[in-house]
Parts: structure tokens; C-alpha cells; sequence
């Protein structure tokens, strides 16, 4: 507590990983026997969103989350965001 500064705006930055998941909780990945493409998908119900970064459930306390993601070219990624860059092999990584 004695770091963070009351009023004004406080940054924590966290770096995790998790492995995906078969049971449908947190990061899902799953091949489609049909087509034979992979789907990479969260629900993200408020339980389960544990498993797929770290966080907690406190009202009263809102963060920004930036989601940067690396896949292979032929993959479409989709948020509930807005993108603000698209960055190709060669570019500049975050």
C-alpha cells in the first residue's frame, strides 16, 4: 500500500502464462474434427477468468486491459475491443 499513490493513477504489469484448457474454463483450445481448424476461445465467466490471466473481482476497482496476442498469419483474432495495431512479421514487437 505504501506504494501506490491515492488519487492518481497506478500501473502493475503482470506477465503469465497458462496452458490451455479442454473443459471449457478460462483459454479453450479445441480442433474441430469437422473442418479440422483450431479455435482458440474464453467465455469468461467471472469464475473462470482466473485461469485465463490473474485477477480479482472488486467493483469498486476498474483496470484497463491490453491484449496482445501473437498467431499464425492465416488466423482471424477477435476481441471485444477495438484494434489499435496490426503487426506483421519484420515489424516491431510491443
Amino acid at each position: 500500500r505504501k506504494w501506490l499513490k491515492l488519487g492518481e493513477s497506478n500501473s502493475v504489469s503482470v506477465t503469465f502464462k497458462s496452458k490451455y484448457r479442454n473443459d471449457a474454463t478460462g483459454c479453450h483450445h479445441f480442433t474441430d474434427p469437422e473442418d479440422n481448424n483450431e479455435y482458440i476461445y474464453t467465455q469468461f465467466e467471472v469464475f473462470h477468468a482466473h485461469r485465463a490471466f490473474p485477477c480479482f473481482d472488486q467493483p469498486d476497482l476498474r483496470a484497463v486491459l491490453t491484449l496482445k496476442t501473437l498467431a499464425p498469419k492465416d488466423w482471424l483474432v477477435i476481441a471485444n475491443g477495438l484494434e489499435k495495431a496490426l503487426l506483421t512479421e519484420g515489424d516491431e514487437l510491443f
